[in-house]
């Protein structure tokens, strides 16, 4: 999503297939509904990481057998309170503890890569794979803190800060997508975190689509939002 051009409101039942991004809030849909929309754009997004990290399409696995062995936590970990943790497309793991504050990163093999201090009152986590990059979220009331740290290194490489409470966020080619109690945020390195116009309402959740180059969004009377592009101009006929 172009960064520079300003959000326009659409209907949400257009087609987008233009280059500017929006925000539109569309007609109520009941609460099932609407989460499993959240659930499938998560699903297809995680199959698109896939497949671009492999190259090309894989046959569809077989059904697993019901686990029988659960694995131990990784040594270091066991003992402390899991506040969120997010997983990046190499199969990275990040675990936000508090107490103490720690931003945890787990290799695949279970081992513990690195560990950092998190802010105190550290909340939500978000991996964000095109980028590299883990934002670490501290939630106020009406008002939030945003850290960025690399993944690689886990060095600290920026701030935000949102003039919202931030409640869940989702990531979308470097950039931060946040659900507030004032619409939704966006924000990247380097940037300011800045409100998207077309809804202002309180909203509850939101999850990334990146094979459609959008984001879905719930709000608090569970509305469907969409962010996105804007459909082409049409020519008066």
């Amino acid at each position: 999503m172009d960064r520079d051009e300003p959000p326009v409101v659409v209907p949400v039942t257009a087609d987008p297939e233009g280059d500017e991004e929006l925000i539109a809030a569309g007609p109520r849909l009941p609460r099932w509904l609407v989460l499993a929309v959240i659930a499938v754009a998560v699903a297809s997004g995680l199959t698109a990481l896939v497949l671009k990290n492999d190259g090309h399409p894989t046959a569809a696995p077989s059904p697993s057998p019901t686990p029988s062995v659960i694995s131990p936590a990784p040594e270091g970990l066991a003992d402390l309170s899991v506040q969120d943790f997010a997983i990046n497309h190499a199969g990275e793991l990040y675990v936000l503890t508090s107490p103490p504050e720690r931003l945890v990163s787990v290799d695949p093999d279970r081992s513990i890569r690195a560990r950092v201090r998190a802010p105190v009152g550290a909340k939500l986590v978000v991996a964000d794979p095109p980028g590299d990059l883990v934002w670490v979220i501290v939630p106020h009331s009406g008002i939030s803190d945003v850290s960025i740290y690399a993944g690689p290194t886990m060095a600290a490489v920026g701030q935000l800060q949102v003039s919202a409470t931030v409640v869940a966020a989702a990531a979308l080619e470097d950039q931060l997508f946040m659900a507030t109690d004032r619409g939704i945020y966006r924000g990247w390195p380097g940037g300011t975190a800045t409100q998207l116009q077309g809804y202002t309402g309180p909203v509850q959740a939101i999850a990334a689509d990146p094979p459609r180059f959008r984001l879905l969004a719930v709000s608090k009377s569970y509305d469907l939002i969409r962010v996105g592009r804007t459909p082409p101009r049409r020519c008066a006929s």
